[in-house]
This record gives C-alpha cells, sequence and structure tokens, in this order.
C-alpha cells in the first residue's frame, strides 16, 4: 500500500469542517434567540369570544350573511398587528380566538358597530390657467405666449 500523498481526499479533516460549519450555524441561533418558540393559544392563554347573530326577524341568517360578517372582523383583528389570531364560523356561531393578555382594544373594536359617515365639501373652485412660461424676474416684460392671470370670480367663493 502506497504512502498518502497531498492530493488524496482526507475524510476525517472533512467531517471536522462539517461538524465545525454545524456548530458554528447552532451558535448563531442560540445567540439571536430565535430558538425560543412562539406559544399559541393553548399554551400561552388568550381570548376567545362566540359571537351569536340576531337578526330583526328572529330568523337564522342566510350562510352569505355569516361569511361576510367573518370577513369583516377577520380584517379588524389583522388591522390590530395581532399575530395568530383566529376567526371562523361555527355552524350559527362567529368564534374569535386571540391569543395573548391585554386584547381587550381588539375585542371593542370587533364589538362596535361600523359607521360610514359623509360630510359635505364646502367650496369648489374652478380650475385655474397656469401661464406657459414665467418670466426670469419681475422688471422682464412677459412672453407674449403667455395667457393673462385668472381671478376666481365671486360666484366661486363659498356660500
Amino acid at each position: 500500500m502506497a504512502p498518502p500523498t497531498s492530493s488524496q481526499i482526507k475524510p476525517g479533516r472533512t467531517l471536522l469542517l462539517l461538524l465545525a460549519i454545524i456548530a458554528a450555524m447552532g451558535a448563531a441561533v442560540v445567540l439571536q434567540n430565535a430558538y425560543i418558540p412562539k406559544f399559541g393559544l393553548d399554551l400561552a392563554g388568550g381570548t376567545t369570544v362566540t359571537l351569536s347573530p340576531e337578526t330583526l326577524d328572529n330568523k337564522a341568517p342566510s350562510q352569505e350573511s355569516l361569511d361576510r360578517a367573518v370577513n369583516i372582523i377577520r380584517d379588524r383583528v389583522n388591522g390590530q398587528g395581532i399575530s395568530d389570531a383566529q376567526v371562523a364560523r361555527a355552524s350559527d356561531n362567529i368564534l374569535i380566538q386571540i391569543p395573548g393578555a391585554g386584547q381587550e382594544e381588539a375585542l371593542k373594536l370587533v364589538a362596535t358597530t361600523a359607521e360610514l359617515r359623509f360630510r359635505q365639501v364646502l367650496a369648489v373652485a374652478p380650475a385655474q390657467e397656469q401661464p406657459a412660461a414665467l418670466p426670469s424676474d419681475a422688471a422682464s416684460p412677459a412672453p407674449s405666449g403667455t395667457l393673462p392671470a385668472v381671478t376666481p370670480s365671486a360666484a366661486a367663493s363659498p356660500a
């Protein structure tokens, strides 16, 4: 058997290099605190709310209206930035699960009725034409292609 030369692969060194890379990756994970799992609703605790819909004529609401309500509530909860919140239909009820403590403002937002408000625009001014070119200084004459300045009339002022 021939003595090993420098060009032959040595499995011991390759294995040692691989273990060093794995140890460095593990140390990076530990130093970043990324190994701490985030607990879900079942382990961390949280709030569970069941909403029962009521209609004016005491009939069961349609599936379409329940789906629309679930989507609206889901948008409200997700708009608060709460992670892992679940909003789902459970037969004729809506089940809301919010993990973590201190989520009272999210529940208040879900419980309130949405309002759509309209407001009147007080005044609308007519569009004004801008001159084609502005003079470089006030003493120089205006170019021949510019339009005269337009001032708003008294009819455009708010009543």
